[in-house]
Formats: structure tokens, C-alpha cells, sequence
């Protein structure tokens, strides 16, 4: 089996804000990725390299809640956690799938 690997290179730009309704602790946070990800090319003989990059361009957001369960001490011991990230492709070569991924977090 011929296995290559893909270069992928992310830099991105984000925002995050935190906010407090009572004990229950809600972060949102949104991510542009700037992506430039390798291009398989398959050579004469059958195997597969990488020779170019594209330029992707992809949106996250994520929103997350934590609550304190147990506190002793003044100090939080155990907390429930929920949350959601999706991933969204933009631009022109954002292919046929808009919603790339979602993420949903518990613990």
C-alpha cells in the first residue's frame, strides 16, 4: 500500500469571550482558519507525492458550558462540561460540503 503524507499548514485568527451567569461559565469562541493543504498527485509509477499546496478557508465556532458540581475550599473540585463546535468551509473552493464538521463535547 502506497501511504503518503499530506502537508497541511493552519494560521489563523480568533476571538474568544467569556461570560459568567451565575456559576454556570459560557465561553464562545470563533476561528478563522487560513489553510494550505497539500495536493496528492499520483506519478508514473503509481505512487502518490505531494508537489502543490491549496488554499482553504475555514470558519469555527464553538460554544462551552462549565458548571461547578462539587466546590470545597472555595475551589471548584468537580464540574460538568458541555459544548459544540462546527466547522464551516468558505470560498469558492470550499467544495459540495458546507457544514465540514460537528463536534459535540461532554464530560
Amino acid at each position: 500500500m502506497n501511504r503518503t503524507s499530506i502537508p497541511e499548514d493552519h494560521v489563523w485568527i480568533q476571538g474568544t469571550f467569556v461570560y459568567n451567569l451565575n456559576d454556570l461559565r459560557i465561553r464562545h469562541r470563533l476561528r478563522d482558519e487560513f489553510r494550505f493543504v497539500g495536493i496528492a498527485k499520483q506519478n508514473d509509477e503509481g505512487r502518490f507525492t505531494s508537489a502543490d499546496n491549496d488554499y482553504r478557508n475555514r470558519m469555527r465556532y464553538l460554544i462551552l458550558f462549565n458548571y461547578p458540581l462539587i466546590k470545597k475550599e472555595g475551589t471548584t473540585k468537580l464540574f460538568a462540561v458541555f459544548g459544540d463546535e462546527f466547522f464551516l468551509n468558505l470560498g469558492s473552493n470550499a467544495g459540495k460540503t458546507f457544514l465540514n464538521q460537528n463536534r459535540f463535547i461532554g464530560g
